[in-house]
């Protein structure tokens, strides 16, 4: 194996903005993801798609017109699949309590943000209902086709305990949801990885914190990069002047989230942060991946954050010679 090869993982949550503004379906989704398709298909790669099923499941069920988009995502989905692409499970359960009005998505509380507010019965209906629907599109490609890997919305995974049955119960094999060293502290969004001090590979069991030999889980955490002042100076100056994203909805309130940040996530912040082709320039992000000494690369995109630069970025590490793979290949 060549000397600078890496594997990279390319994983997208695919789902809408959650601030006051969803975004619409067109391009927040479709259109980014059309781009990535074009891409995956000229280079012959594949990535890993986590959907928001519980937001699918609200466009299926509202209206004629959110009905239509739904189909449209199963259609993107199937392809998707058929191009050799994963799609796994995602869950943001606030979609549970949004509202539909004039056209546009609406969220009256993020009560319902994290896993842990829902009752044993909702987490499982969720995954059921999820999983089930991701298989029925998969399968549609290939007959034994199995949901391996999930993503817990705002990366909220913890306490494992609460989730580690329907795990076991829908043969999920695969987290990925620890980002290293980082930490958000709040009513509405919380975690605690700052345990995790390397983007590596590993085996847990009930933590996603504690790294266990035999144990029947594997974690897939974000890998990390250094920025330095001139890249974050390179990054401003491209997003106020140069940069759009195909995404024309809102991000979250941090206020109505209830998040804050620890003094020591602030600290970090400052130096590191998970490798993404989101809301970034071909040439900041080529400067990332170079940055990287791991062997693995994870990155965690969002297709409503995504531009123009993506396919110069996909390009640039097809010609350094990586190899691109999805995460049930790990197991």
């Amino acid at each position: 194996m060549r000397r600078n090869y890496k594997k990279v993982f390319l994983t997208f949550d695919y789902e809408m903005f959650l601030g006051a503004n969803s975004g619409t379906v067109e391009n927040c989704i479709l259109k980014p993801t059309e781009m990535l398709i074009e891409s995956f298909i000229e280079h012959n790669i594949k990535g890993t798609f986590f959907v928001d099923t519980l937001f699918i499941e609200r466009l299926a069920n509202e209206n004629e017109k959110t009905k239509l988009e739904a189909e449209m995502i199963n259609k993107q989905l199937k392809k998707l699949v058929e191009l050799g692409s994963r799609i796994e499970l995602h869950l943001h359960p606030h979609w549970l309590d949004a509202n539909y009005l004039d056209g546009k998505w609406s969220f009256p509380n993020y009560d319902r943000y994290r896993l842990h507010s829902l009752s044993p019965e909702e987490l499982d209906n969720s995954f059921e209902s999820g999983i089930n629907y991701l298989n029925s599109i998969g399968r549609s490609v290939k007959p034994d086709y199995q949901v391996l890997a999930f993503r817990a919305g705002g990366l909220c995974i913890q306490p494992f305990s609460f989730v580690k049955h329907v795990f076991k119960k829908y043969g999920i094999k695969i987290d990925s949801s620890v980002i290293p060293l980082k930490a958000v502290k709040g009513e509405g969004h919380a975690y605690d990885y700052s345990k995790v001090s390397e983007s590596q590979i590993y085996r847990f069991d009930d933590d996603v914190c504690n790294k266990s030999s035999t144990g029947p889980f594997l974690e897939v955490p974000l890998t990390l990069v250094k920025k330095s002042f001139f890249d974050k100076l390179l990054e401003k100056v491209y997003k106020k002047y140069f940069y759009t994203i195909y995404g024309d909805g809102q991000g979250m309130n941090p206020k109505n989230a209830s998040f804050t940040t620890t003094w020591k996530n602030r600290f970090n912040k400052k130096f590191t942060e998970h490798l993404t082709m989101d809301s970034t320039n071909h040439i900041s992000f080529n400067r990332s991946i170079s940055k990287v000494r791991d062997k693995e690369l994870v990155l965690m995109c969002h297709p409503k954050f995504l531009s123009f630069h993506v396919p110069r970025m996909i390009r640039n590490m097809v010609r350094r010679g990586y190899g691109f793979y999805t995460l049930d290949e790990l197991l």
